[in-house]
């Protein structure tokens, strides 16, 4: 029974009780030709979701596989996915969906899976997905705009956010992060560029999949300065990534590499500056905070090797104030 399961889905759960039914609701459902699997590992949550788990786990059990934490391990810095969830995934291939979020489509799995049988070349497939505000502070919108299939470059990688967790399925074997890289908070662009460079990632032309985001709507004076230094830290620690990744693909990535290296050093320089310009309503505060970024020597190192085109948008996003009412909302997005 083991050996006929095609596909594990990875399930991170910590103090979901709000949304954990529709999480797994979305994913007990789907429709599929072939068996799959669920794990989900509760992080030793305060609130219900270990009682909610439980109740799918008894609905289930031919398909639900349970971990349930005594501790926090996130806290300690333990690679959950590796360490704990993909020794016991049977399938030939991972798909991920932390508890939080969603899946929108019941044939999603079947269409991934169809497509990564027939497609040797394609190291990840995924597809797009729905930015649901929780505070309804927004309108959803989607991670990108693709309306067929789509091979992402290179850019859409390193650079961009167009695709999310919840849409990424992958081989098993291509699931573990090396063990060096395992110690770093942003586990789905590790798993993204590490798949880049192995293979081509394909998105389907579907969204099929939510995140549910919850934007922070705190006045300008919340700001904990306290905690920039160490948010400065965090930040910088991609770039110690991406030079790892450079040296191990021996720099045949290296021109979008240091291009991602030099706009993560502007966003650790800038902190404070883009916490205000994402959550104040005052004109000339946000004005004078987006003239504060493009003084600095990180944005003009930035600017200084991107391409005409690449360079006239930066120019724009942080100059471009004179049009205030439209050059705002690149700010509110």
């Amino acid at each position: 029974m083991i050996n006929d399961i095609k596909v594990s889905v990875l399930c991170l759960a910590y103090n979901h009780e709000k949304y954990i039914r529709e999480c797994l609701d979305s994913i007990v459902n789907q429709i599929t030709t072939f068996k799959y699997e669920i794990i989900i590992n509760d992080d030793a949550s305060t609130d219900n979701t270990a009682i909610i788990i439980k109740e799918y786990e008894k609905k289930h059990p031919e398909k639900i596989i349970a971990i349930y934490q005594k501790e926090n391990l996130y806290s300690k810095g333990v690679s959950i996915v590796e360490d704990q969830m993909l020794e016991k995934a049977h399938g030939k291939y991972v798909a991920f969906c932390e508890c939080d979020d969603k899946w929108t489509d019941l044939k999603k799995l079947q269409r991934q899976y169809e497509y990564m049988e027939t497609h040797s070349e394609c190291s990840m497939c995924v597809h797009n997905t729905v930015i649901h505000n929780l505070n309804c502070m927004q309108p959803d919108q989607k991670f990108n705009s693709w309306e067929k299939e789509h091979i992402l470059n290179s850019k859409e990688v390193f650079m961009d956010w167009k695709v999310h967790t919840s849409a990424y399925f992958i081989k098993k074997e291509a699931a573990y992060r090396p063990i060096e890289f395992r110690k770093y908070w942003f586990g789905d662009y590790v798993r993204l560029t590490l798949a880049y460079v192995t293979g081509n990632i394909v998105s389907l032309p579907y969204t099929m999949s939510q995140y549910n985001y919850g934007v922070s709507t705190g006045a300008l004076h919340a700001i904990d300065y306290s905690k920039m230094q160490k948010r400065r830290a965090q930040v910088l620690s991609r770039n110690e990534y991406l030079k790892k990744l450079n040296q191990l693909t021996n720099g045949k990535f290296n021109k979008i590499i240091t291009k991602r290296i030099f706009l993560t050093q502007l966003e650790a320089d800038t902190l404070y500056e883009r916490d205000v310009l994402k959550n104040s309503n005052d004109k000339s505060e946000i004005i004078e905070m987006a003239r504060k970024i493009s003084r600095t020597v990180a944005y003009k190192n930035y600017v200084a090797i991107l391409s005409g085109m690449e360079k006239l948008k930066e120019i724009v996003r942080y100059k471009g104030y004179i049009f205030y009412p439209l050059w705002v909302k690149l700010w509110k997005k």
